[in-house]
């Protein structure tokens, strides 16, 4: 059975969501609409902290294989703001702690038989404008591109 980048979002998504930890913080995935706006709205109006589950670069392998197989990086963004976060209703579970979580929760995660994640690095940064602050973990897996005969081209 192939392992496709939504089956990973969404397997990313759930297991997330099972982490006691993080019960009432918003677990976005970069697959709905207009992701820019649900952040926002999620840090303004939730408790001030957001996790964004999106796929990035894919490294193509086994060019012998008849179904592209792709190394993927999975990012899962966790956004802050602190000034709404660590008030009394906001999550007051601190962005650096909730990406540990995450790195503890996926590093080594099956979301699939025979595909596993592993951390590879976890970035920081700062908006100062917005009053933002993020860290993000980084992933790898396999990913298959399902599929069987070419998509036929117009002559």
């Amino acid at each position: 059975m192939s392992a496709t980048i939504a089956d990973l979002r969404a397997a990313v998504v759930a297991r997330l969501q099972a982490v006691p930890e993080l019960a009432g913080v918003e677990i976005l995935s970069e697959d709905r609409n207009d992701i820019t706006t649900m952040i926002n709205m999620a840090l303004a109006q939730g408790k001030g902290l957001v996790l964004v589950v999106s796929t990035g670069a894919e490294r193509f392998t086994q060019p012998s294989n008849p179904t592209p197989v792709a190394t993927v990086e999975l990012y899962v963004e966790v956004g802050e703001i602190p000034a709404i976060n660590r008030t009394p209703s906001g999550s007051r579970l601190p962005a650096s702690d909730a990406s540990v979580l995450v790195i503890r929760a996926l590093h080594h995660f099956a979301w699939t038989a025979g595909k596993v994640l592993v951390v590879t690095q976890k970035l920081y940064d700062r908006d100062d404008k917005k009053k933002l602050v993020t860290y993000t973990p980084i992933l790898t897996t396999t990913v298959e591109y399902p599929g069987g005969s070419p998509v036929p081209t117009k002559g």
